[in-house]
């Protein structure tokens, strides 16, 4: 027989990480959530990374540099200004966002939010996976811990493009025009990340955060593999009343071209993998 894989170690017995716990919190703009309405797609668009949207979610494979040039410049370009256009024109994607800021400690691996009125009240939780080896890095130690005795601060953010671009995607594919339903699609997705960038450079901007502070971090990415964090986030934030995107059974995102995310202000905040 072969050897027995090795145990994982329980996650509250993993030390705590180096992290430094003594980062000033900033001062927010406001408490709780806010729903921003009215937001200008030409706002929005310069946002959209060319390289996700041609290489990734276009699926464009061009043999060498002179041909990934030719084929931007002559056709994905003209063909995503001329998509950009339509949406605006016809009202296909309708960006909207909510988002705010919560007083919060961490205890452990949790990040304890508090209720603005009453930050003697808990309002949510969230426990994040902590690295079993490495640097035992976890979200929440990039928040100021209960023993220090001081509230901290949280962004969380939601942003969708809304069902109005799925219903016409699913539309086209139905009447066979896959080729427009597979751009239209991929824009979207795009859009909705770079709705969440405009978003994510306002909350950087109202909490006083220089150059590289302020780190993003989504449910269902790496150091937040988790996407039942997208139900507390929910409760908080109010996204179904608030902005119409809500959540599956699986707790993923509906409409699919909507994103969810904490935003981190911690100076040493950085992007990792557990394993």
């Amino acid at each position: 027989a072969g050897a027995r894989a090795e145990a994982a170690p329980d996650q509250d017995s993993i030390p705590r990480s180096e992290v430094r716990d003594d980062v000033a919190p900033p001062a927010p703009p406001f408490l709780g959530a806010r729903v921003l309405e009215g937001i200008d797609l030409r706002d929005v668009f310069p946002h959209v990374s060319e390289r996700s949207l041609y290489f990734l979610s276009w699926g464009v494979r061009p043999k060498d540099e002179a041909e990934r040039k030719r084929l931007i410049d002559e056709e994905f370009r003209p063909l995503r200004e001329r998509l950009e256009r339509e949406c605006i024109e016809q009202g296909l994607l309708q960006p909207r966002a909510v988002y705010g800021y919560w007083p919060c400690r961490s205890e452990g691996r949790t990040l304890v939010v508090l209720d603005p009125a009453d930050p003697s009240r808990e309002a949510a939780r969230f426990t994040f996976p902590r690295q079993a080896g490495g640097r035992r890095l976890c979200l929440a130690d990039y928040f100021a811990s209960r023993e220090r005795g001081v509230a901290d601060v949280v962004a969380l953010q939601c942003v969708t493009v809304g069902s109005r671009i799925a219903e016409m995607t699913e539309r086209l594919s139905r009447e066979g025009d896959y080729a427009r339903s597979y751009h239209l699609h991929g824009l979207a997705v795009e859009t909705a990340e770079a709705l969440a960038e405009w978003l994510h450079l306002r909350v950087r901007r109202e909490l006083g955060l220089g150059p590289g502070r302020g780190k993003r971090y989504s449910p269902g990415y790496p150091a937040c593999p988790d996407l039942s964090q997208h139900g507390p986030m929910w409760t908080l934030l109010g996204a179904k009343e608030a902005i119409g995107a809500g959540l599956t059974e699986a707790f993923q995102i509906d409409p699919e071209a909507s994103t969810a995310a904490f935003v981190v202000h911690h100076p040493d905040a950085e992007y990792y993998h557990v394993r």
